[in-house]
């Protein structure tokens, strides 16, 4: 048995003090998910039935949702130690029945001494593909007491902390920028009618903004002065792009810079006019006309001439994207960091006044990074970058040490955060950030008083659900939702919205598709692995899932056959994209149509196939149901 210390894998637990740690940095996990992970740690590799942990930690005498509250303990532990349901590493379920710690516990170092860290690769890389349309609303979200050790604590805590909302407006809300106390926050919104972008304002906490630009013209990017007089932001007009300021409460507007033409860039890439710290000029990203390279230049608000703070070495070949993008100030005003784009990309630093500049990382598509902001100590930049997830695209926010390194998520921030700001207090940081709330509604096909279909939402939450899926026997929804997570996943619950209970879990990676198989026993699904979609089955009550197929093509959308003994599917395999079936215990599949279909669905007497189509197009023969 372990003994008051327990090491596995890069994980330290001091079962005495109740302290988790990964290589040396705490990880905070709160007192009931730290009592499971113990107990599940004092007997690796046995099974601690639910009905132990429920005695362990809720006296008999007390009334609690214990279904719920274990198995979000079991998910905060999850999420600390970046294990997955579906293929655990430490924590395995054992469905109905319990849990147990599968990892290589040993005894951990007596101080909880950090690990030694050798140092990370400088070089960073993310994957891009096109995205389609998107259904989601843009809000803004915020981190509380994101440094609790920046001022004096002697060690640094990696805590997860949850994401707090600012803004939920109809609409997008995006680029936020604190007051100088950080009890304000200002955001460009397209509005209630959804129509046009403007500068609002808001006390954090209330619901009530203030509207202080109203130009039929589009504004983004505000920027708060170091003394709150006033704030700047882009506006953009007739193919240019023109920076101005306005003071907290609206009223008079004032022109500082009239600049490029915008007609061809994303506006994401200019980045927020940066004040300097005496708050006597602007750092914003310039093109001097369409066939330049962009620059960095400083820009006085009251009166001057407007000097290149940064210039590319050379002109390069690639006008369009090319130059010195979203300057970021330190905290103590004294250095600058950057993205550049050319023939490399890359994020940049260097001391006012100073001709050498640092390189901290060169990232590949670097037009994506979407944000860039120092933390409050200076040690770190934080930064939004886009990455590949489930084939489309989306962005994270990351950190890395402000001298070099390798990222790493910010804890506690969910994938789609862009455009990221620090309060000068340095205890808040606040993005946007790309969500969506859509519901399951269930409506009755006899008609009630008046003549009206009642209807009622089915499976509720602030999260996004979809895809729903009835039994056959007509008890059960299956559907897919974020509820949970930063990952759409399956779940299940009765007909009538109760019950509701989480199939699969994987920590890296979407599932969706759900199909329930004739006996109502199995639910078969795709999932995202490997840059690839795959089929997978699980059991209609949770577990362990299996997955059916493989190999650098796409297969999903599977369907039944009536008889329950295969599955069809599209796939991108050899031939084009087709339907194509396979014995759900395993074996080779073999191709159904000529020509490409998807979305197949087999008939009650298993004679036809139904499916999306080429008209015109020949199909191979459906074989009968044994």
């Amino acid at each position: 048995m372990p003994g008051s210390s327990v090491s596995f894998g890069s994980f330290d637990v001091n079962l005495a003090s109740g302290e988790l740690r990964k290589k040396g940095v705490r990880i905070k996990l709160e007192q009931q998910p730290f009592q499971v992970l113990a107990l599940l740690l004092k007997r690796p590799g046995e099974i601690v039935t639910r009905e132990e942990l429920k005695d362990a930690l809720w006296a008999s005498d007390t009334f609690v949702d214990f279904d719920n509250g274990l198995n979000t303990a079991i998910r905060k532990i999850r999420l600390a130690l970046d294990d997955s349901a579906m293929a655990p590493r430490y924590i395995e379920t054992l469905p109905k029945r319990g849990y147990r710690f599968i990892g290589s516990a040993g005894t951990a170092p007596a101080s909880g001494a950090p690990h030694t860290r050798p140092r990370p690769e400088k070089r960073l890389t993310w994957a891009f593909a096109g995205a389609g349309a998107l259904a989601a609303a843009l809000g803004i979200a915020a981190l509380i007491a994101l440094w609790p050790g920046a001022e004096g604590e002697p060690e640094r805590t990696a805590t997860v902390y949850q994401e707090m909302p600012l803004t939920s407006y109809p609409g997008s809300e995006r680029a936020p920028t604190f007051s100088p106390g950080g009890s304000q926050v200002a955001f460009a919104w397209n509005g209630p009618n959804e129509d046009n972008f403007d500068i609002y304002v808001q006390v954090v906490g209330s619901a009530n903004p203030v509207r202080i630009t109203s130009d039929p013209a589009e504004d983004y990017y505000p920027s708060w002065s170091p003394d709150g007089r006033l704030i700047a932001f882009a506006r953009v007009l007739e193919g240019r792009r023109a920076v101005y300021v306005v003071p907290p409460l609206g009223g008079q507007e004032r022109r500082i810079l009239d600049a490029e033409s915008a007609s061809q860039l994303p506006g994401r890439l200019y980045g927020r006019p940066v004040w300097f710290p005496d708050g006597k000029s602007l750092a914003v990203s310039v093109r001097p006309d369409p066939g330049k390279t962009a620059r960095i230049m400083q820009v006085p608000v009251e009166a001057g001439t407007a000097d290149i703070l940064v210039s590319p070495e050379r002109e390069e070949p690639d006008t369009v994207f090319s130059g010195d993008w979203q300057p970021a100030f330190s905290p103590d005003g004294k250095s600058l960091a950057w993205l550049r784009l050319g023939d490399r990309r890359t994020l940049l630093t260097k001391k006012l006044g100073e001709a050498d500049a640092l390189e901290v990382a060169e990232v590949d598509f670097g037009f994506l990074v979407r944000g860039l902001v120092w933390s409050p100590d200076g040690s770190r930049l934080l930064f939004t970058a886009g990455e590949n997830i489930q084939g489309g695209a989306t962005s994270r926010l990351l950190q890395l040490p402000a001298g070099g390194g390798s990222p790493e998520p910010i804890p506690g921030v969910s994938r789609g955060a862009n455009e990221p700001v620090v309060s000068r207090a340095g205890k808040r940081l606040a993005y946007a950030r790309v969500y969506s709330d859509s519901n399951i509604w269930r409506v009755d096909l006899d008609r009630g008083p008046g003549g009206q279909n009642p209807r009622r939402k089915l499976a509720p939450s602030t999260r996004a659900e979809a895809v729903p899926r009835i039994s056959l026997d007509g008890e059960q929804v299956a559907f897919v939702s974020n509820r949970a997570g930063e990952h759409r996943q399956i779940w299940v619950r009765d007909s009538d919205g109760a019950s509701p209970r989480q199939i699969t879990s994987f920590a890296d990676r979407p599932a969706g598709s759900p199909r329930w198989s004739p006996g109502g026993r199995m639910i078969a699904f795709d999932s995202f692995v490997e840059g690839n979609w795959q089929i997978f089955v699980v059991n209609a009550d949770g577990g362990q899932a299996r997955q059916l197929t493989s190999g650098n093509y796409f297969n999903n959308r599977p369907a039944w056959s009536r008889d329950g003994k295969s599955l069809y599917f599209y796939s991108t395999r050899e031939g084009g994209p087709a339907i194509w079936k396979m014995p759900v215990e395993g074996g080779e599949a073999a191709r159904v149509t000529d020509a490409p279909a998807n979305d197949p669905f087999e008939s009650h007497d298993g004679q036809s196939l139904y499916f999306f189509g080429s008209p015109g197009k020949s199909v191979g023969k459906l074989a009968k149901s044994a």
